[in-house]
């Protein structure tokens, strides 16, 4: 009798056992059903890769300058008799600007033509006499002597005769004046300035990673603020050595100003125009995934994600230019883009142009 309870609970348990081994197997089975099998698949518009015809440039900026500018100033001292210059005003080149006393150096002038007219006169004498042997040659050398040294003098002094009267180098406008009739000036003194504003210097600078695509001749499109009216210019020169602080290198360009529209100092936007392509390969910046090594684009080929990496080069406000990675007729994902791994599943929702790539996004 004691044993009868152990004979009846032993087979109950293996029974509950039993029971629920087959539920957990049924739910692990039915789980598995439910599991999906492979990588998920997702929406993404694309973009069909076409040949795009591509004129690079580089934007800058500058200033312009006059063509010729200088001081004027005087070549030595003396007081200021005459003005002849009107501020603003164009001048000619030789046109006489402004006149010293000359007074001193025109009395100066006189002694020295006297003199030299007295040796003259002693040397007639001398030569008639050194015929007949009337005086030594010495003496007579040193007469013709005294008479080059008068011209020496001569010419001294109406050099500088010439320096009292300051002339215009070049053509061109004159700026404000700083002197008045009757004062004293010196070599330092800076009368005026003179400027020939037709053409007109351009003043910019490029990173240096340009300087090898800059080349004298070149055009460029200048723009101007409060000007609607986009002016072309002409590379003249551009600088062989490269700024070391700021890594961009100068160059030059004149700009023809027959009108006078343009002033010396006012600011410029700069566009250079650079090689042209007639077959790149442009896609939506967004499309681009960058790495720590190199940059991806996600591309559709029969319903699978092929990622190819590539090697980008010029870019623009909504698009990029792809060198290397990608050929005419490829199909880029603009959409998405996060979800995509290589062979992944996914499905296109449209087929877009980069334009509205960029509207959408």
């Amino acid at each position: 009798m004691n044993y009868l309870p152990s004979k009846i609970y032993l087979p109950s348990l293996f029974f509950i056992l039993l029971i629920l081994f087959g539920c957990k197997k049924e739910k692990a089975a039915s789980s598995q059903a439910m599991a999906p099998k492979g990588p998920m698949s997702f929406v993404a518009d694309g973009f069909i890769v076409k040949p795009t015809s591509v004129s690079n440039k580089i934007v800058s900026s500058g200033r312009l300058a006059a063509n010729e500018q200088v001081n004027i100033q005087p070549e030595v001292n003396g007081k200021i008799t005459q003005i002849f210059f009107t501020e603003g005003k164009a001048v000619n080149k030789g046109a006489t600007l402004v006149k010293l006393d000359d007074a001193d150096l025109l009395a100066q002038i006189n002694k020295v033509q006297t003199q030299r007219q007295l040796s003259v006169n002693t040397e007639e004498r001398q030569k008639k006499l050194l015929d007949i042997n009337g005086i030594s040659k010495q003496e007579y050398d040193l007469t013709t002597t005294q008479i080059r040294s008068f011209d020496a003098d001569l010419a001294i002094l109406r050099t500088q005769l010439e320096k009292t009267e300051i002339k215009a180098p070049f053509s061109g406008v004159i700026g404000l004046r700083n002197i008045s009739i009757g004062a004293v000036v010196t070599s330092g003194t800076i009368l005026t300035v003179l400027q020939q504003l037709n053409p007109l210097k351009l003043e910019f600078s490029v990173p240096e990673k340009y300087a090898n695509d800059l080349k004298t001749g070149q055009k460029i499109k200048c723009a101007f603020p409060g000007m609607k009216d986009t002016l072309i210019g002409t590379i003249y020169v551009i600088n062989p050595i490269i700024d070391a602080a700021t890594g961009t290198i100068m160059a030059k360009a004149k700009i023809d100003n027959s009108g006078n529209k343009l002033s010396p100092g006012q600011f410029a936007n700069v566009e250079i125009l650079l090689n042209s392509k007639p077959q790149a390969i442009l896609i939506p910046s967004q499309s681009v995934i960058p790495g720590t090594r190199f940059k991806q684009v996600a591309t559709y080929k029969n319903g699978v994600v092929q990622m190819k990496e590539v090697v980008t080069g010029e870019r623009n406000e909504s698009e990029v230019e792809i060198l290397q990675g990608l050929e005419f007729g490829d199909t880029v994902l603009t959409t998405g883009i996060m979800q995509a791994r290589d062979q992944g599943k996914v499905q296109l929702k449209q087929i877009i142009n980069a334009a509205s790539a960029n509207t959408n996004n």
